[in-house]
């Protein structure tokens, strides 16, 4: 982490509230799609640079993600399982369940 980004407050009224949820849930969204779980959903994986908008809150630290390889269909319902398993963590976490 460099000085000039810092974590996201644990206390999720300090979040900007709708849109930086739905930001967050939407990078976590993209990121399933493009075959990637980040395998460590926690308020210090989300930055936001100083003075940023909740559009440039980003998702850092991936050395636990799991990459799909699409040619690989054994991981059908495994990666489905993986993926509304780290969906449900995050919104839990966002408060949106």
């Amino acid at each position: 982490m460099t000085s000039s980004s810092r974590p996201l407050p644990r206390i999720l009224e300090k979040l900007k509230l709708t849109r930086d949820r739905m930001h967050i849930l939407s990078l976590y969204t993209s990121l399933h799609a493009s075959g990637v779980v980040h395998n460590d959903v926690e308020y210090r994986h989300w930055l936001r640079p100083p003075g940023g908008e909740s559009s440039r809150i980003r998702l850092i630290d991936f050395d636990c993600a799991v990459v799909r390889d699409r040619r690989d269909e054994e991981y059908g319902s495994e990666w489905e399982q993986l993926v509304e398993g780290e969906m449900a963590r995050v919104k839990s976490l966002l408060g949106t369940v």
